[in-house]
């Protein structure tokens, strides 16, 4: 006999056997519930009525025990739905805290953008929308202009520039000695040489540049000079956004109407417990001889 048919077999007779054990297992049953009835049957009235009256209470008290868990799971999940709702409120509410709070930083950062950056042999001179720094420190960009060009076209600029470049060696330290010394010869001391000057209230700065980089220089200080006359509607700019988002701010702040209310329904939610109560006291009445053993489990939801 081949492998194959012995494997079959093999299911044949457990497929048998378990039919059997099935079938042994129904009469079983059958035959002990009618021995049971025939027993019922055969009981005196006042027996047979106490065994009806067993097991309608049985039945009853089941009844109870259904309804007093689908109590208390109710009552769980009504309380998990408001903790829910509560914690989604109160991430709403840190959600639009943190917005406002964003806004704000961005109103206070109005005026802060990068309008360019040079880099001199002396040193870096930057500027935003507000300020500009300089070597010697940063400064408000209101008043402050900036110029290019080469140390031959500084000594021939107009008197007042020569005059001012000339005092260099006090204002800019080495680098403005040799724009004054330059200033003050009649031929350009080499022509190539390209220099930034920022001016301003109470400050001037000057950085020698590298030649090749002139567009990018008199970019930057285009952006100065076109800065300089709007820095004041900036500034007001950003004073007036500032003082919308700390109003905002404080208002989001304030309101927790949501938060509130909904932690409200929560503490009511966890007090409507009267369904669970009626349920045990339904279960006790039920089963006077367990009533005892029966834990308040209604009592750990208040």
């Amino acid at each position: 006999m081949k492998a194959e048919q012995v494997a079959t077999l093999v299911v044949l007779i457990a497929g048998i056997v378990i039919v059997v054990a099935l079938v042994a297992t129904l009469v079983f049953v059958i035959s002990k519930r009618r021995t049971e009835g025939l027993r019922i049957e055969g009981l005196a009235p006042a027996e047979r009525a106490a065994h009806d009256a067993a097991v309608a209470a049985a039945a009853r008290f089941k009844e109870a025990q259904r309804e007093l868990t689908l109590a208390r799971k109710e009552y769980d999940q009504s309380v998990k739905a408001a903790e829910k709702a509560l914690s989604r409120g109160q991430k709403e509410h840190q959600a639009a805290i943190k917005s406002a709070q964003r806004t704000l930083a961005d109103a206070h950062a109005i005026g802060a953008r990068s309008i360019g950056v040079v880099a001199g042999r002396e040193g870096r001179i930057s500027a935003t929308e507000t300020t500009v720094t300089v070597p010697q420190g940063v400064f408000p960009i209101d008043g402050v202009t900036a110029s290019v060009d080469t140390a031959g076209n500084f000594a021939t600029s107009s008197r007042t520039t020569v005059t001012r470049v000339a005092a260099g060696a006090v204002v800019f330290g080495p680098v403005g000695a040799l724009v004054g010394a330059t200033a003050k010869k009649t031929k350009a001391h080499d022509l190539r040489e390209l220099y930034l000057l920022v001016e301003g209230p109470g400050f001037a700065a000057v950085v020698t540049c590298n030649p090749d980089h002139g567009s990018q220089v008199r970019q930057f200080a285009a952006a100065v000079n076109s800065a300089a006359p709007n820095v004041n509607a900036v500034l007001a700019y950003r004073a007036q956004s500032v003082a919308v988002a700390e109003v905002q701010l404080k208002t989001v702040t304030a309101d927790t109407t949501t938060p509130d209310r909904l932690s409200a329904e929560l503490a009511t939610v966890r007090h409507q417990t009267l369904r669970i109560r009626a349920a045990e006291q339904r279960l006790a009445l039920e089963s006077p001889t367990l009533s005892s053993e029966v834990p308040p489990e209604g009592l750990e939801h208040e």
